[in-house]
């Protein structure tokens, strides 16, 4: 994935290209498949927050559900997945005991597995709106697939500071996936 500081170069076309989506799922999958055991996906590194399982869920999820609000289209299934995964724990800054609204969480999460196909899924989806090129795609909806992107982005770094708050995180394997421009 490249990284450039002219808006020409990170943001050229309305929406980001299927190969900028490719790189960014590439770089999730070392991040959240590759470097946490998968032991750990039911830990908590930080109190106030969900297990690291919670994010493989809520990523596909929150692109679904952005998704279906603007195409009108039913949500991928599972549906229930948007009741569980559509909005994590977070503490409020004024009282870090307390926490804003959030999405039920489950006494169970669901095997990883489910959670992978789901992904699978939901990627698809995405990527049959560009069948017809990036031009096709209605305004409301090229919004929403921003806003996808930009929360992935985000959850990342989420991710990698939660990570970094456990002694168990594996270190990335050695690929090279960042280029400058």
């Amino acid at each position: 994935m490249k990284f450039c500081l002219d808006p020409t170069s990170y943001a050229a076309t309305s929406l980001p290209s299927l190969e900028e989506w490719a790189a960014l799922w590439k770089a999730w999958n070392i991040i959240a498949r590759g470097m946490i055991p998968n032991e750990e996906l039911h830990e908590k590194p930080i109190k106030l927050r969900n297990a690291c399982i919670f994010y493989l869920g809520h990523i596909p999820t929150f692109l679904d559900i952005q998704l279906s609000k603007t195409t009108g289209q039913p949500p991928t299934e599972p549906a229930y997945y948007h009741s569980i995964f559509e909005r994590g724990v977070d503490p409020d800054v004024d009282n870090p005991e307390q926490c804003h609204a959030h999405s039920e969480i489950p006494d169970e999460w669901p095997p990883v597995s489910e959670i992978t196909e789901y992904q699978q899924r939901v990627r698809p989806r995405l990527q049959g709106l560009y069948k017809d090129g990036q031009d096709s795609v209605p305004r409301d909806v090229a919004r929403a697939i921003w806003v996808g992107f930009e929360h992935e982005v985000m959850h990342m770094e989420t991710l990698l500071y939660m990570m970094l708050q456990s002694d168990r995180t594996l270190p990335p394997p050695h690929i090279n996936y960042l280029e400058r421009c």
